[in-house]
């Protein structure tokens, strides 16, 4: 995933990057938000130009050699969060993916 500039649907002054865009199941592209660094366990996606506070539950990250074998370099749980409904979403790119697992955070 890619860090850019943050978009205008996300909070401003957070230092958030952009990600890109994954498709979710369920909900289908939006363009995912967060501070940078594995450790950072919650960011935004942007559907239909709305952000929404999201939790990460799990992170996978995986690079395809030239051969096309599967390697998973990360595969990090951020633990469960109770009692929100997880959902799974994915980047591809040429030489694999980033499949993160989400959940949408109630709004307060």
């Amino acid at each position: 995933m890619a860090a850019g500039p943050s978009s205008a649907g996300t909070p401003g002054g957070k230092g958030l990057v952009s990600f890109g865009t994954v498709t979710c199941e369920g909900i289908g592209e939006a363009e995912l938000f967060g501070p940078r660094g594995v450790k950072a366990g919650s960011g935004y996606v942007v559907i239909d130009d709305e952000a929404h506070h999201v939790v990460v539950t799990h992170l996978e990250v995986v690079f395809i050699d030239p051969e096309g074998n599967p390697e998973t370099v990360l595969d990090k749980s951020y633990g469960r969060k109770v009692p929100y409904t997880p959902f799974t979403c994915m980047q591809e790119f040429p030489d694999g993916f980033v499949r993160p697992t989400l959940a949408f955070v109630p709004p307060q």
